[in-house]
């Protein structure tokens, strides 16, 4: 737990929002018995949550998704938990 806080020290607020908000659409994915692609992925992700994840470029949800499956990071949902459903909130 105390590395995958010293490593989400490193990031601003909009990249750990990436981060967290693709963890968890590619979890909700799995949960969902889906092998999901990429796109599918980053479709999810972006609309769980607040409408202000629809204003980040989809290039930063491919980038992080590429960085999450580095070696030495290997941040990789298992599709276990209760499925996150997209918020109503207007934000």
């Amino acid at each position: 737990m105390n590395n995958l806080i010293k490593l989400f020290l490193n990031f601003d607020l909009e990249s750990a929002e990436i981060m967290d908000t693709l963890y968890v659409g590619w979890n909700n994915l799995l949960i969902d018995n889906k092998t999901p692609i990429d796109d599918e992925t980053v479709c999810e992700s972006r609309e769980i949550g607040s409408k202000i994840k629809l204003t980040i470029q989809k290039e930063r949800f491919y980038k992080a998704l590429q960085w999450m499956r580095k070696d030495e990071i290997l941040l990789i949902p298992i599709g276990f938990g209760v499925k996150v459903l997209k918020s109503n909130k207007q934000k």
